[in-house]
């Protein structure tokens, strides 16, 4: 299951990136879109034995970083059946948060318990520093979520 839940977050996370960093009408975009869709569908199926294999072994970091997946999850399962008109643009934008901050918490703890950036308490700030600096929607980005929360929706077809 391990296999899964970490394969699963990186495809997730890898597919989100692109959509949000590269947003456009063409053909891989589709082909990324039915791929995170697909993935987070795998993903809720899965979710009750991840989580309680989670909740059985795992720190407060990561319990609480799932939780936050799980939310993200259920937010991402009612966008695929309303679709993302721009009514439901702030749902878009919470969904993208949400999973965001679960996957900075799992990530710096994942960094910190291999030590990348030091150990022990140093290592998780450290970590959670550099995690955050390097996410799209980091403010010290340019064109990140913080500056322009429309710059996502522009050029795409929407339902009204």
């Amino acid at each position: 299951m391990s296999r899964w839940r970490s394969g699963l977050l990186f495809v997730l996370t890898i597919s989100a990136i692109y959509l949000y960093g590269f947003p456009s009408a063409t053909i891989i975009y589709g082909g990324g879109v039915l791929l995170h869709a697909g993935a987070g569908i795998l993903l809720a199926v899965l979710l009750i034995p991840i989580l309680r294999h989670i909740f059985r072994d795992s720190p407060l970091e990561i319990r609480l970083g799932w939780l936050l997946i799980t939310a993200g999850t259920f937010l991402g399962l009612v966008l695929l059946k309303v679709g993302t008109p721009n009514r439901f643009r702030v749902w878009l934008i919470l969904h993208i948060s949400i999973c965001a901050a679960g996957i900075l918490l799992i990530g710096t703890s994942w960094l910190a318990r291999h030590g990348w950036f030091g150990t022990g308490l140093v290592g998780a700030a450290a970590s959670f520093v550099i995690l955050l600096c390097c996410s799209p929607e980091s403010p010290l980005v340019p064109g990140g979520l913080a500056k322009s929360p429309g710059k996502m929706l522009t050029g795409w077809p929407t339902r009204n």
